[in-house]
This record gives C-alpha cells, structure tokens and sequence, in this order.
C-alpha cells in the first residue's frame, strides 16, 4: 500500500464520523463534566410530545410510539416480547411488572396485541413526577398503573419482574441505583437497548438527540458489558439469557438485552 494512501471506504467512514451531528460525542472523566457539556433538555416539552404521540395511538392514528416518535405500521421489538413472555409462561400465565423509567407506558401500548393472552397482568410504570401524573389522569387502566416510586407500587403489588428498558445509561450511578434495587428480590430483571462500549471499558459521552425527535443533549454511559452482568452474577443473579437490541450496532457501541433470574 502506497505510504499515507487511505482506501476510499475508510475515507467514507472517517468523514461520516467528523460530520456525525447526532449520537455520542466525547470521553469525560466524570458525569459532572459530560453535564457541562451538555444542553439538557426541557421535561415538559418532552412529555408532552410523549403525551400527544401516545394520544394518537390511542385514537388509532398510529400504531404505536417509541421516545415520542410516531410509527404506522407494526414492528414488534420481538426479543423484548419473548423475555415477557418466558416470565409470564413461568409464572402460570402471571405477569406483575415493574417498568423503571416506562414514559407513560410505551413498551406496554406498543406490545399490547401479545401481552392480552396473558391470563392476570399487572404493567406498572415507575416514573418521574410529571410523567406519574399525566399516566394516572390519562392513560392508567385496570392493567396499566403508574407510581412514583418502587415502594409505593410494593404497597398495591406483588411484582415478579423488573423491567429497564433504554434508561440505565442516563443515570448518573446506574450501579448505586441497581443496588437499591436489588433489595426487593425481583425474580427476574430483563434490561433491554443498553448500549456498551465495544472497548473493554466504561465510556462518559454525551448523547445528541435528533431535533426531528426532540432538540436535546445529555450525559450517557456506554458501560463495559463484561462488567456489567458480573454485577449481577456477584449479587446472585444468573444470566438466563442475552440478545441483541432492536437498536443495533455502531462503531463504537452495541445494544444488548438480558433476562437475570434470581439464584
């Protein structure tokens, strides 16, 4: 190869990368530094927009919506459908599940047409203060609760599954907050589109949102993976099962679902 020649293919790539708006950005030391670097977001345009899409799925405008972008023709996440289900079918058809950080419910609306063979189903949505609210005024049916914290939900429910679905990597101390969690002896955790860093290490970034979707930008982490499901092997936790997300692959990042049973 001729010395400083690059093959057109790695050139491509090199200028998708300088030119990439949207995604992650950077390596930082600290969250704190990630944070300063980012523009956040406004909550209530968020959840409003949220509210909007999910009220067009409910008046049959769409079929259903994922981070308050509208879809109108079905597409099933079908690895997160048949985690739920193996709880459900190892439970005689009983499925209680807390949903950490569920918006108003999307993962349940969206999945509806599968979870209605469940024979007693409980969808319980753990959430910020303005999502609870909207969920309990608009959307909460005899099926699908909402509550602002994991206790409150313990005082109506028995839960048998935990449920982070695309949330863990925008929390500051996602282990510390895993911690707190494991205390109530779920059955089964099922995380699902997790991204990990593909290098053998954690990653502080900052995520760009598409402003097609809502103008944002915020603190992520890209954990390593091995790490990660050692955490739960170390608190006895056994991984059941492990799948690709529906959110697919980049260069530096790969989403990953897991089912972890409770020894």
């Amino acid at each position: 190869m001729i010395k400083g020649f690059i093959p057109p293919h790695v050139l491509t790539q090199l200028k998708k990368l300088k030119t990439k708006k949207y995604g992650w950005h950077g390596n930082y030391a600290t969250w704190q530094e990630a944070e300063k670097e980012s523009e956040g977001y406004d909550k209530q345009i968020i959840v409003e927009k949220v509210r909007a899409s999910l009220k067009k799925v409910e008046h049959g405008e769409a079929v259903f919506e994922r981070d308050s972008v509208l879809f109108f023709e079905e597409d099933f996440n079908w690895p997160f459908l048949t985690s739920i289900l193996y709880v459900a079918s190892k439970n005689e058809s009983q499925l209680n599940v807390i949903d950490f950080g569920g918006s108003l419910g999307s993962s349940f609306f969206q999945n509806q047409k599968f979870l209605s063979g469940i024979s007693s189903l409980n969808w319980n949505v753990i959430e910020q203060n303005h999502f609870v609210e909207i969920g309990k005024n608009e959307f909460q049916n005899n099926q699908l609760k909402f509550y602002y914290t994991i206790d409150e939900c313990f005082q109506e429910q028995k839960p048998n599954c935990l449920l982070f679905s695309s949330m863990l990597q925008y929390v500051e101390n996602p282990y510390q907050l895993l911690e707190g969690v494991l205390k109530y002896n779920f059955e089964t955790i099922i995380i699902d589109r997790m991204p990990f860093n593909t290098k053998k290490a954690n990653r502080i970034c900052v995520q760009k949102v598409n402003p097609e979707i809502y103008d944002a930008s915020y603190p992520c982490h890209l954990l390593e993976k091995e790490s990660f499901v050692n955490f739960f092997r170390k608190n006895n936790y056994n991984l059941h099962a492990e799948f690709s997300a529906i959110d697919g692959d980049g260069i530096d990042y790969t989403y990953k679902g897991f089912i972890f049973e409770r020894v």
